[in-house]
This record gives C-alpha cells, sequence and structure tokens, in this order.
C-alpha cells in the first residue's frame, strides 16, 4: 500500500462531530463574551457606588486572564476553521503506512506522540478523546486517517488488516 491522499465529501456522521466542535466552540466564545459583558455592565452600574474600586479591579483582572488565555489557546482561530470545514463539505483520507511512532517533549512540556505517515506526521495531541485506537498503532501497520481540511480534526481512523494469500 502506498502513501496518498483523496479528497471525499463528508458522511452524516462527519458533519453531527464537526457541528456539535463548531458548536461547543461558540458556546466557549459566547461565554467569554458574556462574561466580559456582565462585567462590565456591573462595572458601569456601580461607578456612583463604594463598591466601585473593587468591581474595577475585578473587572480588569478578568479582563487580563481571559486575554492570556485566549493567547495561550492553541488554535485562536479553530471556530472560524471549523465553520470553512462544515461549508466546503469535504475531508482529506490519508492512507499509508505507519513508518515510525515515538515520543516528543519540548521544554518540560508534557510528552505527546508522533506518528510519521509518509510525508504526513500526526501528533496525539492533536486527536480528539475518541480516537484512542491511534495508541495502538504501531510501526509497520496500515493505517487510514479521515481528517478535516481547514481544522485539521481527525474524524476517523481505521487500521487496514493484512490480506495474506495463502
Amino acid at each position: 500500500m502506498k502513501n496518498g491522499e483523496r479528497i471525499i465529501p463528508f458522511s452524516k456522521k462527519d458533519k453531527r462531530l464537526i457541528t456539535r466542535n463548531l458548536q461547543w466552540q461558540l458556546a466557549m466564545s459566547a461565554l467569554y463574551l458574556l462574561a466580559a459583558l456582565l462585567l462590565l455592565f456591573a462595572f458601569l452600574l456601580s461607578y456612583h457606588h463604594d463598591w466601585f474600586h473593587f468591581l474595577g479591579g475585578a473587572a480588569i483582572a478578568s479582563f487580563v486572564i481571559m486575554l492570556a488565555l485566549c493567547l495561550l489557546e492553541k488554535r485562536p482561530n479553530l471556530t472560524l476553521r471549523l465553520w470553512r470545514d462544515l461549508s466546503a463539505g469535504k475531508k482529506r483520507v490519508i492512507f499509508g503506512r505507519v513508518e515510525q511512532a515515538h515520543f516528543q517533549q519540548e521544554d518540560g512540556r508534557k510528552a505527546t506522540q508522533v506518528y510519521d505517515i509518509g510525508p504526513y506526521r500526526f501528533e496525539l495531541g492533536e486527536l480528539s478523546p475518541v480516537l484512542k485506537k491511534f495508541r495502538q498503532v504501531m510501526p509497520g501497520q496500515n493505517v487510514e486517517i479521515h481528517q478535516c481540511l481547514h481544522s485539521g480534526l481527525i474524524l476517523q481512523l481505521e487500521v487496514q488488516t493484512e490480506k495474506s494469500t495463502t
């Protein structure tokens, strides 16, 4: 089996998974925005109150924390990428033999498992928790991976079985 890729349309199950992830991202963004607006509203209403300095400090602290969390987020544009995937309606299917599987750890971070399949590289940190069977893939096995074009979300993993001609 050679390494390669092809582009195919989403199945209904893929669309549901992407829609669920998009809804989660939108809910988190709406929660951040609602918290910011609520703090700002409380801050402005208490201008002539004794609690003004406390609420002002709390509002500034929460804005700084939210800004730091947004800047430290691994993929800040994930919502837009998921929307592009859903509107495009196509996914990439990568197939080939796993050439190498190794652990990688950078600067005291959590160790990630890296899989090389031809010119493609997948980190276990990028994978959804649903795909726990990716950990069971060994070098030399043939796999087929269904991945979104823009967001990189992995939808499905299939380990191809070798058919013997005995």
